[in-house]
């Protein structure tokens, strides 16, 4: 049976990615994260299995909004595992992308993205 690839990590069929972002994404947003003159403490969490949330979060230090849809710049790219969706969201002039009512394959890729990131920016997850 063929599987569409429309989104997300390239050769991993739709069915089995996160619908919200891929590693290239989150490894880009990371990228801008680390402007010390802009953003600070940068953290990512990882929290399994009692209320699983992966997420990586900064604080932007002049207090701009993160994209069109934040006041602030906290959840930065998130899978919130518990409430079946994930979110990215990227510093202006990006639009978010907020998705409800992922499947639990599709969440673990969002948490699996987070953390392969994260790890490749030298960000360990708590």
């Amino acid at each position: 049976m063929a599987q569409e690839e429309t989104f997300g990590a390239l050769a991993i069929g739709d069915a089995c990615d996160c619908p919200c972002f891929s590693t290239i994404d989150l490894a880009k947003l990371l990228g801008e994260l680390t402007d010390a003159a802009t953003y600070a403490g940068l953290t990512c969490i990882d929290t399994r299995p009692a209320k699983p949330l992966t997420a990586v979060f900064a604080v932007r230090l002049d207090g701009a909004a993160c994209s069109a849809g934040d006041t602030d710049c906290s959840a930065l790219a998130v899978s919130f595992t518990e409430d079946e969706a994930c979110q990215l969201n990227p510093p202006l002039p990006e639009a978010p992308v907020s998705l409800q009512g992922i499947g639990g394959t599709q969440r673990e890729a969002c948490r699996l993205h987070i953390l392969d990131a994260a790890g490749s920016a030298g960000l360990r997850c708590q």
